[in-house]
């Protein structure tokens, strides 16, 4: 039995896929690409989309609970610099 069923797997590769096309899209805007500006924000966007899909599939209460820490940890450390 798998771990994760078909359309769960086809959205972790997808994800995966939109991580990689995000990287690229900082690469060229790194490098003043032409038009690279608007690649990067549509990039961002389908990676925010997926990652709110991925969220569904590992548990949305997790990540919300995992991120709020985050950002608890980066404001305190803001706080301090």
């Amino acid at each position: 039995m798998e771990k994760f069923p078909r359309r769960q797997k086809e959205q972790l590769m997808q994800a995966i896929e939109e991580l990689a096309e995000l990287i690229t899209a900082i690469n060229h805007f790194m490098r003043h690409k032409p038009d690279a500006l608007d690649s990067l924000v549509e990039e961002i966007a389908d990676v925010r989309i997926m990652t709110e899909q991925l969220a569904l599939i590992v548990g949305e209460g997790k990540v919300q609970a995992t991120e709020q820490r985050k950002l608890q940890k980066l404001y305190e450390l803001l706080q301090t610099t």
